[in-house]
């Protein structure tokens, strides 16, 4: 049986760098996006946050974009298009962040 060292020892000639287009910076800022549900929720990052009550279109295109910005997540409909809502991004998980500010 191989300890990590060796197998590392192994594997490192055949490893390749990871292309600068796969790396976070490169998605940093950009649209995410996400479903309502019908609750009027979306779920990011293990946790839920609230849209504005009628976001939820039972027969509609209910995808929206976010994005993070300076520790906040905010909610478009399109992306950077007019926001939905804006919350506190949470570090938590399983927690349902249902105050928002419509801009």
């Amino acid at each position: 049986m191989h300890n990590t060292v060796e197998v590392f020892a192994l594997e490192k000639p055949h490893l390749r760098k990871v292309s600068s287009l796969l790396s976070y910076e490169s998605n940093h800022g950009t649209s995410i996006t996400r479903t309502v549900h019908k609750d009027n929720i979306i779920k990011y990052q293990s946790n839920r946050y609230s849209v504005p009550l009628g976001t939820y279109k039972p027969q509609g295109d209910n995808t929206v974009y976010i994005r993070i910005e300076e520790e906040e997540l905010i909610i478009e409909k399109t992306p950077r298009g007019v926001s939905l809502a804006t919350h506190p991004l949470s570090r938590g998980k399983g927690q349902l962040i249902k105050i928002y500010t419509p801009l």
